[in-house]
């Protein structure tokens, strides 16, 4: 038997060193037929040990009857697994090829980590491998061969199969090549790294493996099954908890490096960061409550935690849309010459943005009645009956005008009960809202929407309707001033305000407003 240690240098003179060691020895045992496979192998086994497990302790090679033993011990005692094939995973086809030249192969711990081997006979012909999954061992006595740990229960429910296979082979995408990254400037094939981005790769890699290959194998044994579903189930000592904390952190600001395109990786999709926080957070919960002997905390399926991100999403993109109104709402004001133009913008605007069934823009014309300018969704006669309204009914928008505080009925109860005459006005009207337009003290009118079904109207919404009316506002008394019209004065006059008889009109042809003091 030939034993050969090796020490940290040069990943790729490792490599040769492990391939002419191997071919030397069996020429030695004068086994030269298995040169060719036991070299292809011999390199797998001993890149996997550079790759994933911290570096290659030691490389023999022994005979055994017809067999010959090809063994290489690493550093980590993480049992390997082997991916499903797939287009986007970079890793994993190593192992599928020894086991193809392999009459058996297998992995067992030793004192430093581990050990994997496969035996090779010349009578064995190559043939594909079909089982993905090492099931040779029990997975917490092998991690615990030399100094056993206390594990606890994590139970993490189902997840898709597909999505946790796609999640997992990305991540191995990226411990790849963060693991070559710092093999080559270990060895100054390439440049030296940044401290915090070795210590960066050194989380990815290892503080966080153990749980990262249970979930793995998991996977590709439900896969292996044709399940759609992986119903995930761990057992892990308390330290998983901070590791897994850590390997948090430490992906997602690797996640920033693949953005800015500083790695060949790209991102992790929504998808997989989504998954990544799900189950670390839960695995965390139950293991820091388990340490404590406390009771598990209510688990959170993956599929709740989808429905909460789509409803955080939903909300989003709500807002995102309203700030993207606000934005054409400005516009469209800046250009706004006439009362008929501003009333136009915001309703168009505020009619989609809240999915009202119409809005109506109200301005205080003398001293007993509104004038509406505009309109967006309403017959023609609703539009009649709210020219005729007055500054004194008892009605949302002249309410509004009057209090200068908005007016938010949410139900057909609210409606009948506080504005019974709503009901004759806007039969099919359920849900309304007004807020007053002002500027400083000086209430130009009101804004009002109607909803054909009762509404809450959340937080976000009433700011929005409210930004809408602040927009409004201003636009209202810039249009009143290129107007000509006189100084729009505080509400708390009744009395119209009348045009100074020595000021000529500006434009003749135009009808003005007064605005109430």
């Amino acid at each position: 038997m030939g034993v050969a240690a090796f020490e940290t240098i040069d990943d790729g003179a490792q490599l040769s060193r492990v391939r002419a060691f191997v071919a030397e020895e069996l020429r030695a045992l004068e086994r030269a037929g298995l040169i060719d496979d036991a070299v292809l192998v011999a390199s797998e086994l001993a890149s996997n040990a550079l790759l994933h497990a911290d570096g290659i302790v030691t490389v023999s090679v022994t005979e055994s009857g017809e067999c010959v033993r090809i063994s290489v011990q690493d550093r980590t005692r993480v049992p390997p697994v082997m991916a499903r094939q797939s287009v986007e995973a970079m890793t994993g086809r190593g192992l599928r090829l020894v086991a193809s030249l392999s009459t058996e192969w297998g992995a067992e711990p030793s004192e430093v980590g581990k050990v994997v081997w496969a035996d090779l006979s010349e009578s064995h012909a190559s043939s594909p491998f079909t089982h993905d999954l090492i099931e040779m061992w029990d997975d917490d006595g092998w991690l615990d061969a030399v100094e056993p740990v206390r594990r606890y229960p994590v139970w993490l429910g189902e997840v898709p199969t597909p999505l946790l296979l796609s999640a997992k082979a990305h991540v191995d995408n990226l411990v790849r090549e963060f693991t070559l990254a710092a093999r080559g400037a270990e060895s100054n094939v390439s440049g030296q790294l940044p401290p915090h981005l070795a210590t960066l790769i050194e989380t990815v890699v290892t503080r966080f493996s153990e749980a990262r290959q249970a979930i793995k194998r998991q996977a590709l044994a439900a896969a292996n099954m044709g399940l759609p579903h992986v119903r995930l189930e761990l057992n892990l000592p308390a330290s998983a908890a901070d590791a897994g904390e850590e390997y948090l952190r430490a992906l997602d600001e690797a996640d920033s490096y693949c953005h800015a395109a500083r790695l060949l990786t790209v991102e992790s999709p929504p998808q997989h960061q989504l998954f990544r926080h799900w189950y670390v957070g839960e695995l965390v919960a139950q293991l820091r409550a388990a340490e404590a002997g406390l009771p598990p905390p209510k688990p959170v399926s993956f599929d709740e935690r989808l429905l909460q991100e789509f409803d955080k999403a939903s909300t989003a993109q709500a807002t995102a849309g309203r700030v993207a109104r606000l934005y054409e709402l400005s516009a469209a004001l800046a250009r706004a010459a006439s009362r008929e133009a501003v009333a136009a913008a915001v309703l168009e605007q505020g009619v989609a943005a809240l999915d009202a069934s119409g809005g109506g823009v109200l301005l205080a014309a003398d001293a007993d009645h509104l004038v509406v300018p505009g309109t967006f969704g309403y017959e023609q006669a609703l539009v009649d009956r709210l020219q005729g309204e007055s500054k004194d009914a008892d009605l949302p928008a002249a309410v509004a005008l009057r209090t200068g505080e908005p007016v938010w009925i949410e139900s057909r109860q609210e409606r009948d009960t506080r504005f019974p005459e709503l009901s004759n006005l806007e039969r099919g009207t359920v849900a309304t809202c007004a807020v007053p337009l002002s500027v400083g003290d000086h209430r130009l009118g009101a804004l009002r929407f109607s909803f054909p079904r009762p509404r809450l109207f959340d937080e976000d919404e009433r700011r929005f309707v409210l930004a809408l009316a602040a927009q409004t506002s201003q636009a209202l008394y810039r249009a009143q001033a290129q107007r000509g019209a006189p100084g729009v004065q505080p509400a708390a006059a009744a009395q119209p305000a009348t045009p100074p008889a020595h000021r000529p009109a500006a434009h003749p042809h135009r009808r003005r407003l007064p605005l109430p003091r």
